[in-house]
């Protein structure tokens, strides 16, 4: 059954990717997914930004960051996307296609979608796309070690501090005096101080070396792994949070 655009009033046109099907508008480039759909695409998403952050760390030597085949769904996504005709208002409320009910508004990695608990989630013109942006980054600078990002973080005081010393004005003289020159400081001779007799040493014996002691193991490989868990942990609770 062809659904209505919930944004412009079109009829949608189904498409597949793999084992979903999208429900895409080619006026507006919006897509409408059922729950089946946006849970199998919620699924892709987070493996997807698993084998990103996995990718990050590969490429964190070599400099090069390959990354993995990217879901089927955004394809279909940036399809409709590229196609739309229309820039319909996207502050506007709507409702869902199936119920005619108000669709809430909710936050997926910080990018605002419309849904209906009961039949699905509508995705406005990129905003599939930004989700998938958004992920990404996370996945990467999760994995990006803390030791730069430290420096970059103390980077960013040093020039701040240096741009407000070089803002501050000099202080101008009262009217009606002539600006006030230094005067050289004279320097105090300083008294030599009293010679001490040289001391007696005992003479000095090499200690005995002693075993080096077996070095613990790096604890970089444990970080990183919590670091990706913590930051795709947070992506997965804010998509499966739409049908919570």
């Amino acid at each position: 059954m062809s659904l209505p655009c919930p944004r412009c009033g079109d009829t949608l046109k189904e498409e597949q990717a793999q084992d979903v099907v999208l429900s895409a508008c080619a006026s507006c480039g919006g897509l409408w997914l059922d729950p089946h759909g946006a849970a199998r695409v919620s699924e892709a998403l987070c493996a997807w930004a698993r084998e990103v952050a996995d990718a990050a760390v590969r490429g964190a030597g070599s400099g090069v960051l390959r990354l993995p085949p990217e879901p089927a769904a955004l394809a279909v996504a940036d399809a409709a996307s590229g196609g739309a005709t229309r820039r319909p208002d996207q502050d506007r409320t709507i409702d869902c296609p199936v119920c005619a009910e108000i669709l809430i508004r909710g936050k997926v990695s910080g990018v605002e979608i419309d849904r209906c608990p009961d039949h699905g989630a509508w995705y406005d013109r990129d905003e599939l796309r930004k989700i998938a942006q958004a992920m990404q980054g996370l996945a990467v600078e999760g994995r990006r070690p803390a030791q730069q990002q430290g420096q970059g973080a103390a980077q960013q005081r040093g020039e701040a501090q240096q741009r407000g010393q070089a803002q501050q004005p000099a202080r101008p003289a009262p009217a009606g005096q002539a600006p006030r020159q230094e005067q050289p400081r004279r320097e105090q001779p300083q008294k030599a101080p009293p010679r001490k007799p040289p001391e007696r040493q005992a003479p000095r014996r090499d200690p005995a070396p002693r075993p080096a002691r077996p070095q613990p193991p790096s604890s970089s490989d444990s970080s990183d792994a919590l670091e990706v868990a913590v930051t795709v942990g947070a992506i997965i609770v804010d998509l499966l949070s739409l049908f919570g």
